[in-house]
C-alpha cells in the first residue's frame, strides 16, 4: 500500500549489517554513542535513585519551554557549566518543557549518567502497530535484559528515543491515547524540529503536498495535525530517555 515503506525499512536492514541492532518485541534498539548535538545531560543522585536533566550550553528556548525555531526569537539562552566539583544548568522538566530555573548538583553526589558520546540503546518505532502499554514495557524490558547479559561490554546506560511521535503536545490533546501513556513512563526532553515534524509518516506524504480539504481524518491524530497545518501552528518532535536500571519500573510513571 505504501511503496515508500519498503525503501525506509530496506534502509534500517541495511544498518543490522554494520552495526548492533536488535529487535526486542514491540521496538528494534540501535547501540550507538550519543550525537553531540545531543540537548540534554542527565544526572542520578546516588543515595536516592532521582533523576535529573538539565539543557546542554547554547541552548535557545522559547517562551513555552521548548527549542526556539530557527529564525525566531528565544525567551532565553540555556548555560550550562561544568567544574570538577559540580555541574549547573537550566533545569527540564520530566515532561519536557525546558525552564529558566537553574539547579546546582554536586558531582560526589550525582552520577552523570547521560551526556554526548555516551553509549545508549536507541529506540525504532515500527510503523503499523499500536503503541500498547503491555507491549512498550515488555519491550523495553526485554531489551534491557538482552544488553545486560549479551552486550554489557558496549557500556549502554540509557534507552533513548527521538521522534514526532513524543511531541509534547500529545499528552494534553490526546491524553488517553497510546502516546500519551508512553510518555508518562519516560523522561521527556524537547529537540529541534521543523514545523511539519511527523506529516509524511502519518499521511504519506511530504505537508506541502498535502490538500488539507480532503486530506483523511479518520483518526484524532489526523484531524489534530491538519487542525495545526490550517492554523499554521508547528508541529514538533521530542526525546526521552529511561535509564536501564529504571525499566522495571515501566508502568509506575518513575520520573514524573
Amino acid at each position: 500500500e505504501y511503496p515508500d515503506e519498503l525503501v525506509h525499512k530496506l534502509g534500517w536492514a541495511g544498518l543490522y549489517c554494520r552495526e548492533i541492532m536488535f529487535k526486542a518485541g514491540l521496538f528494534v534498539y540501535r547501540l550507538a554513542p550519543i550525537s553531540e548535538k545531543l540537548p540534554v545531560w542527565a544526572f542520578r543522585e546516588r543515595v536516592s535513585g532521582k533523576v535529573a536533566a538539565v539543557a546542554a550550553d547554547g541552548i535557545a528556548v522559547a517562551a513555552n519551554g521548548l527549542i526556539a525555531a530557527h529564525g525566531r526569537p528565544a525567551a532565553f539562552v540555556a548555560s550550562l557549566r561544568e567544574t570538577p566539583t559540580e555541574i549547573s544548568g537550566n533545569l527540564i522538566d520530566p515532561r519536557g518543557r525546558i525552564s529558566s530555573s537553574r539547579i546546582t548538583l554536586p558531582l560526589d553526589a550525582w552520577e552523570n549518567v547521560l551526556r554526548p558520546g555516551v553509549m545508549t540503546a536507541e529506540i525504532h518505532i515500527p510503523p503499523g502497530r499500536s503503541m500498547l502499554a503491555s507491549d512498550c514495557g515488555f519491550s523495553l524490558q526485554w531489551a534491557v535484559q538482552i544488553i545486560q547479559k549479551h552486550l554489557a561490554r558496549q557500556g549502554a546506560r540509557c534507552l533513548t528515543c527521538m521522534s514526532w511521535i513524543l511531541s509534547p503536545d500529545w499528552p494534553q490533546l490526546l491524553p488517553d491515547s497510546n502516546l500519551a501513556k508512553f510518555m508518562r513512563e519516560v523522561y521527556l526532553f524537547p529537540i529541534q524540529a521543523g514545523p511539519t515534524v511527523g506529516v509524511n509518516f502519518v499521511f504519506r506524504r511530504p505537508a506541502e503536498e498535502l490538500d488539507l480539504r480532503t486530506a483523511p481524518r479518520r483518526t484524532r491524530l489526523q484531524r489534530i495535525m491538519l487542525d495545526k497545518l490550517a492554523k499554521k501552528e508547528p508541529l514538533h518532535a521530542g526525546g526521552m530517555f529511561m535509564l536501564l536500571e529504571d525499566a522495571g519500573k515501566y508502568g509506575t510513571q518513575p520520573y514524573q
